[in-house]
């Protein structure tokens, strides 16, 4: 009784789940865990350019994981806020390019009943 919800590489399920929507699943915005030494401002930076639409504090401080509907956009901006002294990234990567965390959003969005 099961169905195909999926199929493919999981980065590209992903990058279909970011800009989708149906009647029974929202737009995913892509999840990006970022480590560096001034977490709050580099969030301020990020929400100045206008593009992210969500943003979270490590608990450590010492990071933040946030979220973005236009990816390249994101990368690009990301990429000239590395060049700034007072941002110092130390690591950058995806927080939901998992087949656990792609799974997690096909079920969440297949509706109540369904097994996916």
């Amino acid at each position: 009784g099961g169905y195909v919800v999926a199929e493919g590489e999981v980065a590209s399920i992903r990058g279909a789940l970011a800009t989708e929507t149906t009647p029974h699943r929202t737009a995913r915005p892509t999840q990006v865990t970022i480590r560096c030494a001034r977490a709050a401002h580099l969030a301020e930076r990020l929400f100045a350019g206008q593009h992210i639409v969500e943003a979270r504090l490590h608990d450590d401080g010492g990071g933040l994981r946030v979220g973005t509907r236009d990816a390249d956009a994101f990368f690009l901006a990301l990429g000239e806020l590395a060049c700034d002294p007072g941002v110092q990234l130390e690591a950058v990567a995806p927080a939901d390019e998992s087949v656990e965390a792609v799974y997690e959003y096909l079920i969440d969005g297949a509706g109540a009943g369904r097994v996916a």
